[in-house]
């Protein structure tokens, strides 16, 4: 019990001290801090501009506004080959329900496989959200 509510503890406090140092606005908004949003990838320059500074990024697919289409992934995966940088695919086991539809999380699982044909994939980065990923991964 006393390691949960350290653990706790200690979340809380560190998710204090972000929204403190945001409310402040002291830190620093650089571009190169956000070189993991993966929404950034279609910025013209991309893969130039973060080489240099980052080992690799984060590609983002969950919670982002992303919806799956065929078209959309060939797009992202054809992007992330431009950038010419590794790269992981951030996944989201879990569905929300918004305004405009439900989200399409669970189908961005299924491109794990194609994207293992590019040179710089780097696997998967997956945020559980509570939900027992593994069913996503052996659909």
């Amino acid at each position: 019990d006393k390691a949960i509510h350290d653990t706790v503890l200690i979340a809380a406090m560190f998710c204090m001290f972000n929204r403190y140092v945001d409310g402040l606005g002291t830190s620093p908004a650089t571009p190169e801090q956000y070189a993991a949003a993966g929404v950034r990838i279609s910025t013209k320059g991309y893969g130039a501009r973060f080489r240099p500074l980052v080992d690799g990024h984060i590609i983002q697919l969950f919670d982002t506004g992303e919806r799956h289409t065929s078209a959309r992934e060939r797009e992202l995966l054809a992007r992330a080959e431009r950038a010419a940088m590794p790269f992981q695919l951030g996944v989201g086991a879990f569905e929300r329900r918004l305004t405009s539809g439900p989200t399409t999380h669970r189908a961005w699982f299924d491109v794990l496989p194609r994207a293992e044909g590019s040179r710089w994939y780097r696997g998967a980065w997956i945020f559980p959200g509570g939900a027992a990923y593994r069913t996503y991964l052996h659909r």
